[in-house]
Parts: structure tokens; C-alpha cells; sequence
């Protein structure tokens, strides 16, 4: 999946057990505020090369970067204090924020842009977790502040689900893929996404999916996907859930690693997906305790598959989170041996046996937790 603002991995994995609006320390709520309000000055000009290299705008921008950066910091302390999702969003956030203070005051303004790009997933993600209508304001007011007539059809759509206007997004999305452009392949995973994830509609993608079959253009690896995706809308459409929530997504995701010849095969995508609303369900009703871990355990699963993260830190954040949820409980054990093995995939240059300080000591302590 291309991504302009990659949210599968931040507004729709780890934001599934978010607090109301009402639940939200007025520390924390102040805090996000001020980012909130530096990412409204940010945001508009980090699509724009030039506006956000004019001199005019360099103080503004200078200034933001300062005051997001001050806050995110915050947001990580506060973050201690609230769920899994929240605490990774926090942490991305303070991590980019410095960067792109950092870069800028370096004059390196391209890696600052950048990184304000990067830093935009966590801000929209966090607000995302709140009701419909906050989250849908800050959105709108990003989004209408922004020069999107530079974006492709594709990065429009992108921008419109981080901002979460789901229906003009999806319009845009089939608008797109009925296109002749050969670049309009790599959207069809987002807009099933968009559809199942987040709408949990099986049956608006069919006929647009169809079309698209149609299509002589269309790839030879790509109407492989679309056949199989064809099948399991239909197929999933007409199975009946079972009754214990984890139990049905544990099938779907078995059902959909059983469709891979390779862990990046998109073959599964339909039950990766559906599999993930199952389980963001129960997580925002079960945050706690020993089934939120395996709930924890199982996204990472999924999220592993789907590689919708930009970096390891989704999965590894999910993985952390089963763990601590439950360490004497019988997920914790599965998800130390997965993590383990991502962290060794990530740092394959050593093989994993040479690990940043801070990865260490964090799995040194999970392995305590875990091992007794």
C-alpha cells in the first residue's frame, strides 16, 4: 500500500480502544490542544515544497515545530497513564517532533518536511480516538486549510480517510481505480481497507472490484489479488461470525495465512481485515486483562501480515502491549518468541544479536516479565 499519511497502522489499528472525550485529563486534553494547534500550522504547509521553504513562513513554522515538539514530550509522560495505543502514538509523535524541530534548525529543510509528514499520522491518529465529531472537526479544519490541487487522486484519498471523510474519500477511491492509469492497482488494498476496516461493508466493493477485473490492462499478479479478494468478500459476506469474538478472528486470520504463499502475499487481505474490526471491537469494550492480551497478540499477527506500518513499531508496540497485559498468561510467551524474531528481521545487519540500548533494555525487561 502506498501511503501519503499511512493510517491503517495508526488510526485503525491503535486506536480501537480509545477513551471518550469526557475521559480525557484536562492536562492531557490542554496539551493535545497546543499540538493540535501546531499541527494546523504545519500541516497545510508540509504538502507544499515551496511554501514551506519561503522565508515568510519560517518563523511560523520554527515556532510550531518548538511548541509540537515541548508538547509531544508531554504526551508521552501523560501516555504512561492511558492504554497501549495511546502510548506508541505518544511515542512516535515525540520522536518525530524532534527530528523535525531538529532538521529545521539545521536548515535542512526537506527532512524536516518530512518528518512534519511523518509526525501528522500520530496527531490525526490520536484525535481520531475521540468522538466522531471532534475528530471529524480537527479534520475538516486541517484539511481545508491545505492546497490538496497538487495531489494525485490516490494521496487525495489518503489525506481524506487521515482526516476522516470516509465517504469522499471512498467516492474518490472508485473514482481512481475506474481510471485507465496503470499506478491505480496499488489503491485497491486501501479502498478495502477504507470499506472493510473502518465501514465493515462487504458489499460496496464488489462491483467496483468487478470492473476492475474487467479491465484488459489490468496486471497479471493483480487479477490474481482481485479474484481472490471477489471470492472472499462473498465468501466472509455469507459465513456466520462465531460467538466468541477471538475466536472468530483467530479463524479468519488462520483462514487468511492459509491463502499466503509468503508473508507479504496479499491473498488474505479480505480476512486480515475483517479480522482486525473484530478485534478493534473488542478491545474498545475489553481494554484489560488477559483476553485484551491475546486481542494484542492477535492484531500484531495481523498487522505483521497486512504491513500497513511504516516501521516495526506497530507490531512491536502490539506485541509489548500482549505481553505486559498478561505476562504470567499463556499469550505472553507466543508474543516475547514473535517479537524476538521481528526485532532480529529489523536489525538483520547483526542478525539481531547487536540491538539499539533502548530495544534491549525493553526486551531485556520483557523477558523478566515473561520468564520469572
Amino acid at each position: 500500500m502506498r501511503v501519503l499519511l499511512p493510517l491503517f497502522a495508526l488510526i485503525l489499528v491503535t486506536c480501537a480502544a480509545g477513551p471518550r472525550a469526557d475521559a480525557v485529563p484536562d492536562r492531557t486534553r490542554e496539551t493535545m490542544n497546543r499540538v493540535f494547534d501546531s499541527v494546523a500550522v504545519l500541516m497545510p504547509l508540509a504538502v507544499d515544497e515551496a511554501a514551506f521553504e519561503a522565508e515568510e513562513n519560517r518563523a511560523a513554522i520554527a515556532s510550531a515545530l518548538e511548541t509540537l515538539a515541548a508538547g509531544s514530550d508531554l504526551l508521552q509522560v501523560h501516555g504512561v497513564e492511558r492504554d497501549q495505543g495511546f502510548q506508541h502514538l505518544a511515542r512516535a509523535l515525540a520522536a518525530d517532533s524532534a527530528a523535525a524541530r531538529d532538521a529545521f534548525a539545521q536548515g535542512r529543510a526537506g527532512k524536516a518536511r518530512y518528518r512534519v509528514r511523518k509526525l501528522t499520522e500520530s496527531c490525526v491518529a490520536c484525535h481520531a480516538r475521540t468522538p466522531a465529531d471532534a475528530g471529524g472537526e480537527f479534520g475538516l479544519r486541517l484539511f481545508h486549510n491545505m492546497n490538496v490541487e497538487t495531489l494525485g487522486g490516490a494521496e487525495l484519498a489518503q489525506l481524506q480517510q487521515a482526516t476522516r471523510q470516509y465517504d469522499a474519500a471512498l467516492e474518490n477511491y472508485e473514482t481512481l481505480l475506474a481510471d485507465s492509469s496503470p499506478s491505480r492497482v496499488w489503491s485497491v488494498a486501501d479502498y478495502l481497507a477504507l470499506n472493510l476496516r473502518v465501514r465493515g461493508d462487504l458489499v460496496r466493493p464488489v462491483p467496483v472490484l468487478t470492473a476492475l477485473l474487467a479491465s484488459p490492462d489490468l496486471p497479471r499478479w493483480a487479477q490474481r489479488d482481485v479474484k481472490r479478494w471477489l471470492a472472499d468478500l462473498e465468501r466472509v459476506a455469507a459465513r456466520p461470525a462465531l460467538e466468541d469474538p477471538l475466536e472468530d478472528a483467530r479463524a479468519l486470520i488462520d483462514g487468511a495465512q492459509a491463502q499466503q504463499d509468503f508473508p507479504a502475499d496479499r491473498q488474505g487481505l479480505v480476512g486480515l481485515l475483517m479480522a482486525a474490526r473484530r478485534l478493534d471491537a473488542f478491545l474498545a469494550s475489553h481494554p484489560r486483562g488477559e483476553a485484551a492480551a491475546e486481542a494484542y497478540y492477535l492484531l500484531g499477527r495481523v498487522e505483521s501480515r497486512l504491513g500497513t506500518s511504516p516501521r516495526l513499531g506497530q507490531v512491536q508496540s502490539l506485541l509489548e502491549a500482549a505481553i505486559r497485559m498478561a505476562p504470567e498468561g499463556p499469550v505472553a510467551r507466543k508474543a516475547l518468541d514473535r517479537l524476538e524474531w521481528h526485532l532480529a528481521i529489523e536489525y538483520s545487519g547483526s542478525g539481531g544479536t547487536t540491538l539499539p540500548e533502548d530495544v534491549r533494555k525493553t526486551l531485556q525487561e520483557l523477558r523478566a516479565l515473561v520468564e520469572g
